[in-house]
């Protein structure tokens, strides 16, 4: 196995942060792991090492503002930015894996973000898998707060909403003890912005999932 990384520029001049794992022979396709809020593609080395003993080329990026990545960290001006991020850096992989099958595994908010891609640009993608997905999201808020958000995140778009609780990352202390203690992983709460544009996306990612043509996993843990 070949581990890598390296950076690419965004069509707004920030370097993203990219990782991947390579077997040794020619791979069988391309899994393309895209992370979740406030992580960053360091805490999928696991998920990467298993796809890569089967055969598969792992690739991944810490989003803009995450991880290594330039950025103001976890913000956006649109949703779509992490898409073109995604698109721009896809573009890279098929030089590098040439009529390779590409995968997308998306873990929550970064589900919405390969749903999102699929969406846009479903000629890239043989493939999903869906980890957690941040598709209910909208569900859980009020309707009210939905469109307060959307007021206040052209208002006040970089303040940050109620703080996170590590123990929900998992059940697993040592998990918890390793997110808490990683110098990467962007423990604020979400930006009024990019709370709103979540909710905004998986709201039209649900009215368009009948568009989608290809093979989808979903895996949910059950007290997610």
């Amino acid at each position: 196995m070949h581990h890598q990384s390296g950076e690419f520029e965004t069509d707004d001049g920030l370097s993203i942060y990219t990782e991947a794992w390579l077997p040794n022979h020619t791979p069988r396709a391309v899994v393309v792991i895209v992370h979740g809020y406030g992580e960053h593609i360091g805490r999928y080395m696991h998920v990467a090492n298993e796809f890569e003993a089967h055969g598969y080329a792992v690739y991944g990026l810490d989003h803009r503002g995450h991880g290594n990545s330039e950025g103001l960290r976890v913000h956006v001006e649109h949703f779509d930015q992490f898409v073109q991020d995604l698109k721009r850096y896809i573009e890279q992989i098929k030089q590098e894996q040439p009529n390779r099958p590409i995968f997308l595994y998306g873990h929550s908010m970064g589900s919405a973000i390969a749903l999102a891609y699929a969406l846009t640009y479903p000629q890239d993608v043989a493939g999903l898998i869906i980890s957690g997905s941040a598709l209910t999201a909208d569900e859980e808020v009020p309707a009210v707060v939905i469109k307060l958000s959307k007021l206040l995140s052209r208002l006040i778009p970089k303040v940050h909403l109620q703080p996170l609780d590590a123990n929900l990352i998992s059940r697993d202390e040592d998990v918890v003890a390793a997110y808490n203690s990683d110098p990467l992983v962007v423990r604020k709460p979400f930006r009024i912005r990019l709370g709103a544009e979540l909710l905004r996306t998986v709201q039209d990612i649900r009215q368009r999932l009948p568009e989608l043509k290809m093979p989808i996993l979903i895996v949910h843990g059950s007290a997610d």
